[in-house]
């Protein structure tokens, strides 16, 4: 998987697999033109029809949309949970309705980042825990 964008979005983004901004390709989650000033994924894709692989241009959010999880899902209103999953608000579900994939994707990893640095404040001011042997 090779990345794009002005500077390292991830971890992952190793220095050699940088490759040029995709400009004007469809992203193959939202289908919206990556821009010029983009970050992003190219993901090798196999099609066993041509037997060739291709690569698909992704935007970053929507990549680690797919990761995270959506909105919905992180919030708990999703069928994961079985008939224990709450309704989301009406509210929700109409603001929702009217975004776009990719700006459901940046409100996703968005909140799942918020999230997760909550809970690195929340680990390094927990008391250390001893083993129990």
């Amino acid at each position: 998987m090779r990345w794009f964008g002005a500077r390292p979005w991830a971890p992952a983004c190793e220095p050699s697999l940088r490759t040029e901004i995709p400009t004007g390709a469809p992203c193959g989650y939202c289908e919206e033109p990556i821009e010029e000033d983009a970050f992003g994924v190219l993901l090798p894709i196999f099609s066993a029809d041509v037997g060739a692989v291709s690569e698909q241009a992704m935007h970053a959010e929507c990549f680690l949309r797919q990761l995270v999880g959506s909105l919905e899902h992180q919030l708990g209103f999703c069928g994961c949970l079985g008939s224990l999953a709450p309704d989301p608000p009406p509210a929700f579900t109409e603001i929702m309705t009217r975004l776009s994939l990719r700006e459901q994707a940046v409100l996703a990893v968005g909140y799942f980042m918020k999230e997760q640095k909550k809970a690195q404040r929340k680990t390094r001011g927990a008391p250390a825990q001893r083993a129990v042997n």
